[in-house]
């Protein structure tokens, strides 16, 4: 017997259910293959995250909280590689369509969520795929977990080993899950040039995150002015930029191409472009009202 579903109580970070031959509780799929022989459970009809709301009728109606699509696109993980893996082609090819496709030697996921998103990336592109360097994930967690900015750090530096040989002289492009604070990604960015890079670029398979998630912890900050689009908001234009969240969060915007040449100059990057929500949509492959986007465009 072998079923799988998906339970939680509403606005709260849901769990995964596997029954095989006992039941499996975990917040992310493949621990249950791990904790119990995938020959005797079957997954099927599998979303990444859903939060149950309770309809007129009574029923319970799935909405993806789907900023966790992006965020944990691990390679072991089938769902979000396959997601990862076509947001990278979308991305790849709206560079292409906005003259954006550049001369670079190599394409980099940032380790491990944004390996997916680069994968796609370089198979639109054309580019050859590489990793430029490795994070040592034994005995470390995941680098946006921990509490405070510090421990934050420690933890992302610790865990950088470089491969000059797909760095030195090179103009590379990463792809990161998304950018929140801008902190980490600006030290793995000045460690890419103090090991030899000629040139970085960054793509982000997020939209510019614009408020904090009320629900989950991987954008939640302590105050909205923590993200780096918000800050760099308060740079450019005062609290009046913030009646005006959609140009910015719009490449094609002239506030919007302001956004991204500001972040470029703070984080030290030689271009940077974001996923649309519309691609973040499409890569998912679910209809917008079974999605919260409240992080980019404060919609609950």
């Amino acid at each position: 017997c072998s079923v799988q579903k998906r339970y939680t109580m509403p606005k709260l970070i849901p769990f995964v259910i596997g029954i095989g031959a006992g039941y499996f509780v975990a917040s992310i799929l493949t621990v249950i293959g791990i904790l119990a022989n995938v020959e005797y459970i079957k997954v099927i009809d599998w979303q990444p995250v859903v939060n149950n709301f309770v309809d007129a009728d009574g029923a319970f109606k799935g909405i993806s909280a789907f900023f966790t699509v992006p965020k944990f696109a691990l390679v072991e993980s089938i769902k979000e590689l396959v997601s990862g893996n076509l947001s990278g082609e979308i991305m790849a090819a709206s560079d292409r369509e906005n003259g954006l496709a550049l001369d670079v030697d190599y394409v980099v996921g940032v380790p491990d969520s944004g390996i997916p998103h680069a994968i796609g990336y370089a198979n639109e592109s054309g580019k050859k795929y590489s990793r430029a360097f490795i994070k040592y994930t034994p005995t470390w967690s995941r680098s946006f977990t921990p509490s405070t900015q510090a421990e934050r750090k420690k933890v992302a530096k610790m865990k950088q080993i470089p491969v000059h040989d797909f760095i030195v002289d090179k103009n590379l492009l990463f792809v990161d899950d998304s950018i929140v604070r801008g902190t980490q990604l600006k030290e793995t960015v000045d460690f890419l040039y103090e090991n030899g890079a000629k040139a970085v670029h960054m793509r982000s398979a997020c939209p510019p995150i614009m408020y904090s998630c009320k629900f989950l912890n991987f954008s939640r900050s302590t105050s909205d002015m923590e993200l780096i689009a918000r800050r760099v908001i308060m740079e450019l234009e005062g609290e009046e930029g913030f009646n005006h969240i959609d140009e910015y969060s719009n490449g094609q915007t002239e506030r919007g191409k302001a956004l991204r040449k500001k972040i470029c100059e703070n984080l030290n990057f030689a271009s940077l472009e974001f996923q649309s929500l519309e691609g973040v949509i499409k890569a998912i492959g679910l209809s917008e009202d079974e999605l919260c986007t409240y992080c980019w465009n404060g919609k609950e």
